[in-house]
């Protein structure tokens, strides 16, 4: 075990590691399509883990926004990535952080990937 994970943890922490620093150096850029902007509701907190700025929310936080919001209003949805999608950034597959780049926000709901950030990187993700 590296680093005092689980065998599986560490292999996707080895994969990780260096895609942090990259990712770091090099932000993941979104094609320039032109679409309406997502809704904003107001300043919602974010921090980046590899690259992905994920909201600083905590359930009730979400459910109150998405509650909140009327039902007329402009079309959103929100992305909850995890780590299977960090390897698809990483791999650059086509499209896909054009779609993470439009939600309106990005939540973490990976108990994996939660783990990965606080141990490796030292981000606290809710």
């Amino acid at each position: 075990m590296a680093l005092g994970l689980p065998l599986g943890l560490a292999a996707v922490a080895r994969v990780l590691q260096p895609a942090q620093r990259e990712i770091e150096a090099r932000p993941i850029e979104a094609p320039t399509i032109e679409m309406p902007a997502p809704p904003v509701s107001s300043a919602i907190p974010e921090r980046e883990v590899l690259g992905i700025p994920f909201a600083m929310l905590d359930m009730a936080s979400v459910v109150k926004l998405l509650a909140d919001r009327p039902a007329s209003g402009q079309f959103a949805y929100v992305a909850t990535p995890n780590v299977h999608h960090l390897v698809l950034l990483r791999r650059s597959v086509p499209g896909f952080a054009f779609g993470l780049s439009r939600a309106w926000f990005l939540t973490c709901d990976s108990q994996v990937l939660r783990r990965l950030a606080a141990l490796l990187f030292r981000r606290q993700l809710p």
